[in-house]
Formats: C-alpha cells, structure tokens, sequence
C-alpha cells in the first residue's frame, strides 16, 4: 500500500511540474506576441498603441525585466521622461545587470535634466556591460560613442588627400 501511495504522489507531483512549465510557455508566448505587436507599432512610429501592447504585456508579467525596458522606450520616444524613468528603474532592479536598460535611463535621466544621475547610470552600464563580457556603445552625455576601426583610416586618407576636416 505504501508504494502505491507513494507512487500516486510522485504522478501527482509530476503532472503538477508538466502544467506548471505550459503555463509558464503559454505566459511567455503571450509576452513575446505583445512585445511584437508593440516592436512593429514602434516602427511605424504609433507609440501611443505601442505603449497599450506594452502595458497588456506587463499585466502578463509585471515582472518581466525586457517588457519594463520596451515599455521604458516607447515612453522615452513620447519624451514622457519621467514615466520612462520610472519602466527603466524597474527593469534594472528586476535585473541590475541589464545594461542596455541602464543606458537608457542614464539618456532619460539627462532628457530630463539630470545629468548627475545619467553619469551614473552610464557607469553602471558599462559595468554590467563588463560583466555580461559584451561590447556596448553605451550613451556618453547625449552622444553615442561609436569606435569604428575605419575611421583612423578614413580620416588619414581624407588629411592625405588634402582635405581640412579629416
């Protein structure tokens, strides 16, 4: 009779694992449709039905650090600062090593006057950069930082050929 007993719950523990992982899929399905839904509304420049998707998203899964970040940036593209502040603050504290979300609260946080807080935000992207042993073009006071080898070169060829502004 034990085992049988025993057996019956480690069916019933099993079954339990099975619908606890589809319910988990399902969500995480569901998330992914809105956040494309919201990614294609955002190209074609519709924020405000960009923001909905983001929001029916979040109500998915309110913890769910990349909904907080693409809600984040559809609100920056609004210039809501503050809103967007907010999304981007919850995103690095469901994951502090989130850089790209640092990055842009550093850029809300300057668009918004705080240049203070950017600084560091911009710090603690590249230290989360660091860490995740990516390579990031991180903010730098409102302009991108791009290294291109290229540009040595093209540059040198623009001074030889007597160009000013090489």
């Amino acid at each position: 009779m034990k085992g049988k007993a025993l057996a019956t719950t480690l069916l019933v523990a099993i079954s339990l694992s099975v619908a606890a992982r589809a319910q988990t899929a399902a969500k995480e399905a569901l998330v992914e449709e809105h956040l494309a839904r919201a990614a294609a509304l955002e190209k074609n420049r519709s924020y405000a039905q960009a923001e909905t998707e983001c929001r029916a998203a979040l109500e998915v899964d309110p913890e769910n650090a990349r909904v907080r970040f693409a809600l984040g940036d559809v609100l920056s593209r609004q210039q809501k600062w503050d809103a967007a502040i907010d999304e981007y603050r919850e995103a690095v504290k469901i994951n502090p090593d989130f850089a790209d979300a640092h990055n842009n609260l550093g850029i809300a946080l300057e668009s918004a006057g705080d240049r203070d807080g950017a600084r560091e935000e911009n710090r603690l992207a590249f230290e989360a950069s660091e860490k995740t042993g990516r390579a990031k073009i991180l903010h730098a006071h409102s302009k991108p930082v791009r290294r291109n080898p290229c540009d040595r070169r093209a540059g040198q060829r623009r001074k030889n050929l007597g160009h000013a502004n090489g």
